[in-house]
C-alpha cells in the first residue's frame, strides 16, 4: 500500500518538488521541500497537493524554466485507460504551490516516460506505449504552461 511511484524535480536553489503516488490514499500528490545547505535538513514548504485521484501507470516530474516571476513544476502521470496528463504548478518565492493547471500531452497508453528540458526552453519526452512502440514529443514553454 504505502508509497508507490515517485519522482523529484528542482524548483530553485535548495528547493525541490517531491511527487508521489500514495497507495493508502489512492492519490498522486506533490509537496515542495527546502533543503538547509548547512544541516541538509529538509522542511516542507507547501503541500501535499493532490494532483490526481486513483492509481497511475507512471509518474515523472520535470523542472521548468521560470518566466522571470516564479518557477514551475510539471508532473506527468497517466491513470489506466486514459490520456496522459500533466499538472503544471507555479511555485511562489515562499515555496507555495499555486495556479496549477491540467495539461493533456499524449493520447497513447504508456508504460513509462522520461523527460528533460532543452536549452531553448522546450521540454523533450521519450516514452514507450503498452504495445512497445517508442515515441518522442517536444513541447514549447507555452505548451507546458511555463509561459502564458
Amino acid at each position: 500500500r504505502g508509497m508507490l511511484a515517485r519522482d523529484v524535480a528542482l524548483v530553485s536553489e535548495n528547493t525541490f518538488s517531491y511527487s508521489y503516488e500514495s497507495g493508502t490514499d489512492r492519490a498522486t500528490k506533490m509537496v515542495v521541500l527546502q533543503v538547509d545547505p548547512a544541516t541538509h535538513r529538509m522542511t516542507i514548504l507547501s503541500g501535499p497537493k493532490v494532483l490526481a485521484k486513483g492509481p497511475v501507470r507512471f509518474l515523472a516530474s520535470l523542472s521548468l524554466p521560470s518566466d522571470g516571476e516564479s518557477p514551475m513544476t510539471f508532473t506527468m502521470f497517466q491513470r489506466p485507460h486514459e490520456s496522459c496528463m500533466a499538472e503544471a504548478c507555479r511555485i511562489s518565492p515562499m515555496g507555495r504551490i499555486a495556479d496549477c493547471k491540467d495539461i493533456a500531452w499524449a493520447d497513447n497508453e504508456l508504460v513509462d516516460v522520461s523527460a528533460g528540458r532543452l536549452s531553448d526552453g522546450r521540454a523533450a519526452f521519450a516514452f514507450a506505449t503498452i504495445s512497445g512502440t517508442l515515441l518522442y514529443q517536444l513541447l514549447t514553454p507555452k505548451e507546458t504552461g511555463a509561459l502564458p
